[in-house]
Parts: C-alpha cells; structure tokens; sequence
C-alpha cells in the first residue's frame, strides 16, 4: 500500500503505528460471501461450483422479493409511505429471513418425511405447509426474536396471527 492509502496513529499522537485506510462508498461484491474474502476468493470459490451449486446460486441471485408488495405492506404496517431504497432493504432482509425459515422448512421435511433413498442428489418432494408452520415455530422457538403479530386488529378484521 501507498502512504495515500495508510494513515498512522502517530499523527493522532501515538505510536507510530499504520492502519487502513478504509472507504466506506466503495461497494464490493464480497458481501455475499463475507467481509473476511477477496475478490480473487469469491471468483476461486465460484469457479470450483458443481453445476449443481451454481444453478441454486443463479437462482439465488435472481430472485427478489417485490417490490411493490414490500412498500404496499410497509405503509400499511407504519401507516406511512417508505423510499424506494428502504423497500430495497427490507427486501433484502426479506430474502434472507425466507431463506432461513426455508433451510429450516427443509430440515424440518428431511425429519418428518425421511427420504426413501440414499441418494443425495435423488429430487425432493415439494415442501408442504406442516413443513414451513413447524419451522416458523422451531424459528420462534429458538430466536425469541419474533414479537407478537397483531398489528393486523387494527383493522378489525383477522385473528391478528401471522400464521
């Protein structure tokens, strides 16, 4: 690194020793993947995909959350309208959440619904709802993150549950 891109905490009156500079506008694909890996280590690790992982990451890539119906349940949740951006992120939150609860969905098939074979690669069966409510309640039950849903009462209508 170049002194442009260092600065020292002896200019803050310490010892003379050399930090990073960081920039926090510089967007990196990394995120993914983690904060600990390169852009050399993400290309290695996506070019050492089965043709299997990377059909999933594609898919994975491209799915999104929409984002109408993100803005259309946050006004009616806040009561206020929300940006474009915010939608963005609560979407991104949503992808991720989904993917959790999916993961444990999955989990939660392989324990109820053993597969008749050994085969890993053998396809699955789709998910069915008893999957994705066990999960939900393994999610709450673990976290204890989930607060209480009834912001639907306000309303009047419903019985103020999620699920």
């Amino acid at each position: 690194m170049d002194n442009g891109d260092l600065f020292t905490s002896e200019r803050l009156g310490g010892e003379s020793t050399e930090f990073p500079r960081i920039n926090p506008y510089r967007r990196t694909r990394t995120r993914l993947f983690g904060p600990g890996l390169s852009q050399d280590q993400v290309k290695l690790l996506i070019s050492s995909f089965t043709d299997d992982q990377m059909e999933r990451y594609e898919t994975f890539r491209r799915a999104n959350i929409n984002k109408a119906g993100v803005k259309k349940l946050a006004n009616a949740v806040l009561n206020q309208s929300i940006t474009n951006n915010v939608a963005i992120a609560i979407g991104g939150f949503s992808k991720v959440f989904l993917g959790e609860v999916i993961d444990r969905a999955l989990d939660v098939q392989d324990r109820m619904d053993p597969p008749d074979s050994l085969d890993p690669y053998s396809p699955r069966p789709p998910l069915r709802p008893e999957h994705i409510r066990e999960a939900w309640r393994l999610y709450k039950q673990e976290t204890g993150l989930v607060p209480a849903a009834h912001w639907r009462r306000a309303g009047g209508q419903g019985d103020g549950m999620m699920f």
